[in-house]
Order: C-alpha cells, then sequence, then structure tokens
C-alpha cells in the first residue's frame, strides 16, 4: 500500500520515504544555460512560467536571476509555481527583489486549487494549526535561528519556560512534519535548518504572539556565551578545529545576535561581550575587515562602571582597529617601547636618583653653554649640579 500523509502514520511496517524539496542549482552549472535548465527546480520553474508566459525563456538576461529565485524560494514546488504566476506583470529581477518578503508576495495560485493551497501563507499555516498550542509555541521560537541550530541552541531557548515540551521530541514532532529539516552530520553544518519560507512565517507568527523580544534575548544571551567559551580554545589547543568548526557555523546567528544588540529592544552589553570574543576567530579565519566594522560601532558604546567584563572586551576590540586608542603611556612597563607614534614618558630630573644609587650625572658640565644657571655657579659656589 502506498500512502501520502503530511506526517508519518507511525504504525508497524510502516516505510517513511521524505519528499525533498526539489534540486537547487550549483554554482558550477550557472554558466551552461542547458545544463541550468535541466536542474530540477529551475525546469519546474520554466514550465510554471511558461504556463502563464509561452513566451518565456531561460536567457543570458535572466539566466542569474531564475536560479536566485529558484534558492530563495527553498525548491519548494508550490513556491515556485506562486512566484511564476507573477511573471505576467514583473520581470525575474523585479520578481527576485521583491522576494525579501515572500509571504505578502506568493498569493496567485489557480482558483481550483484547494484554499490552503491558494497562498503560501495558507499552506504553511495549515500545518501549524495542525499542531498543539506546546509545537506551535515552540515553532515560532524556531524562528529567531539563520542558517540552522543545534540542540544546544534549542534547549536554551526553551530554558525559562517550563510548559514548553521537551526539545528533542518536540523537534522529532517538526521534522516528521516537515516543519524542520534535519541536514547531513559533519562538523560544517547544524544538524537542524528551518526552509526560509517557513521561517519567515515562524517570525510572523512569533511578533504576533509578542513573545519576540525574549526569544531574541534568549538567542542572542546563547550565541554570546558559545562565543565567549571558545575564545581560550582557538589558540593553541586540540580542540581548535572543533571549535573553529562550531563558530563558523554559527556566524550568520552571530551576526543576527549583533544586529539585535543596537536594535529598540536589544541589550548593548550582549553585542559588546559577543564582538570581544569573536575577535581572534574573526583575524584567524580572514573577516579583518568585517570585525573592524563590528569593532569601530561596539567600541564607541559606554560601558557601565563596574562592568570589568565589558571593558576588557572594549579593550580587545580596540586592538582590532590600526591607529585607534593606545595604553597611555604613564602605563607602559619600564623597558617597553612606547607604540609609535607616541612620545616616551617624560623624565623628572629635579631630585631624582639613578636606579643604581647616587645622585645623577649633569648631562652639561658647569662650563658648558648648555648648562643652566644653577650648574654654571655649581663650581664656585660648592653646590651639587642639578642633573640638567
Amino acid at each position: 500500500m502506498l500512502a501520502t500523509s503530511r506526517r508519518p502514520l507511525r504504525i508497524r511496517g510502516e516505510r517513511v520515504v521524505a519528499v525533498a524539496p526539489l534540486v537547487l542549482p550549483q554554482a558550477s552549472t550557472l554558466t551552461d544555460l542547458d545544463a541550468l535548465a535541466a536542474v530540477p527546480a529551475v525546469a519546474f520553474f520554466l514550465t510554471c512560467a511558461r504556463d502563464v508566459k509561452s513566451d518565456f525563456r531561460l536567457t543570458e538576461a535572466n539566466a542569474a536571476a531564475a536560479p536566485e529565485i529558484c534558492r530563495r524560494l527553498d525548491g519548494l514546488p508550490l513556491a515556485l509555481q506562486l512566484a511564476a504566476a507573477r511573471l505576467t506583470v514583473l520581470s525575474p529581477e523585479a520578481l527576485l527583489a521583491r522576494l525579501e518578503r515572500r509571504l505578502p508576495l506568493l498569493t496567485r495560485a489557480p482558483r481550483d486549487l484547494p484554499e490552503r493551497h491558494q497562498t503560501l501563507r495558507a499552506a504553511i499555516a495549515w500545518s501549524y494549526d495542525m499542531l498543539e498550542a506546546a509545537d506551535q509555541r515552540f515553532f515560532r521560537q524556531l524562528g529567531v535561528f539563520i542558517g540552522g541550530f543545534t540542540l544546544e541552541a534549542v534547549e536554551a531557548l526553551a530554558d525559562d519556560c517550563s510548559d514548553d515540551p521537551d526539545p528533542l521530541d518536540a523537534i522529532s514532532r517538526l521534522v516528521g512534519q516537515s516543519l524542520v529539516f534535519v541536514q547531513p552530520l559533519d562538523e560544517s553544518t547544524p544538524p537542524y535548518r528551518m526552509l526560509e519560507t517557513i521561517r519567515e512565517f515562524a517570525l510572523e507568527t512569533l511578533e504576533a504572539a509578542g513573545e519576540a523580544p525574549q526569544a531574541h534575548r534568549r538567542h542572542a544571551e546563547f550565541f554570546r556565551d558559545l562565543a565567549v567559551r571558545a575564545e581560550p580554545m582557538l589558540l593553541g589547543t586540540a580542540e581548535r578545529r572543533t571549535w573553529t568548526a562550531q563558530l563558523e557555523y554559527a556566524h550568520d546567528n552571530m551576526r543576527a545576535a549583533l544586529a539585535w544588540s543596537v536594535s529598540a529592544d536589544g541589550d548593548q552589553a550582549v553585542g559588546i561581550a559577543l564582538a570581544g570574543a569573536l575577535g581572534w576567530f574573526w583575524l584567524m579565519c580572514g573577516r579583518l575587515q568585517e570585525a573592524q566594522s563590528v569593532a569601530a560601532r561596539r567600541s564607541a558604546r559606554r560601558v557601565a562602571p563596574g562592568r570589568r567584563d565589558l571593558r576588557a572586551a572594549v579593550r580587545r576590540l580596540l586592538a582590532l582597529l590600526p591607529g585607534q586608542r593606545r595604553p597611555r603611556p604613564g602605563r607602559l612597563r619600564r623597558g617597553r617601547r612606547p607604540p609609535v607614534g607616541e612620545s616616551p614618558r617624560p623624565r623628572v630630573r629635579a631630585g631624582r636618583h639613578s636606579p643604581r644609587g647616587g645622585a645623577r650625572q649633569p648631562r652639561h658640565g658647569p662650563g658648558s653653554p648648555k648648562a643652566c644657571s644653577r650648574c654654571a655657579g655649581a663650581a664656585t659656589s660648592g653646590t651639587s649640579p642639578c642633573c640638567c
């Protein structure tokens, strides 16, 4: 017996075959129009486009926009069909520019389709409405993650919510209903991800429920703590490669946390601590320009008195900026050369003694034309030279 279902039936003898989104084009196929047109996602998009505009063809002019549209829509057949319907009034380039917000745009399906397939929002809402209330709340919170996430990150998001379901069980249910996808297990990617079209819906419902500020704060605090734990492990440790990989695939989420920290609902202290802990990672991965851009914005923020941890983070950020603040000359240790561009600390000569004991020797003898009046009169008055 062959059956299709929104989720596994969970009966004995069942063998589940997941229906994945259509295969997306790779970078190697972008320059060959014939190879690009044969990629499943692009081929389906072209078929739907010709249904509404019979003369539509893949050309040199739209060869960049068409595959990017497929990527933005995650290769979802319904999303591609709804996007193609807009080609009657929009060029592929104009359509791509409007896909920053997908759900309001993808609304024109054939009228004979079921109501839940009339718009992309209705299709996702149909699956969302089938969830229990606790799973709905769990699903909404996952919208704060960008690119992917780990089970540890999910657990941190639900730490202070005793009513939330067990994260592992909840993830399993969302995976079974194709609202969360499991990625290949390796060091370069987090194990779970949410398609961008689904994530946009999750963020909308998160905002509507009034839960966004708290969810974004917990998200930022988790990635701040991850960066702080990783920082000492990046230099001279056996785990350096593992920690670098974790920071690499978490980097999009850390960028989002940095952006949240300077928003109206954000916390600048979280952003400063996160940026300060990422300094070595940025330098090791060749992201000096990004590091300096973040450092220039965060180091100008005022730090509350008594927050030594944040002051240390600001100092680490300043170290990324060439030509910015340097240690004051008065705080340089003895024997250390002052930074380039600064004068050495002036010496106090009068009344000082040399480290070896005894009075300092005058730089100019009493008969020298450069001697001061006290040195000049030392020979006759019998007084000690002034060490000028």
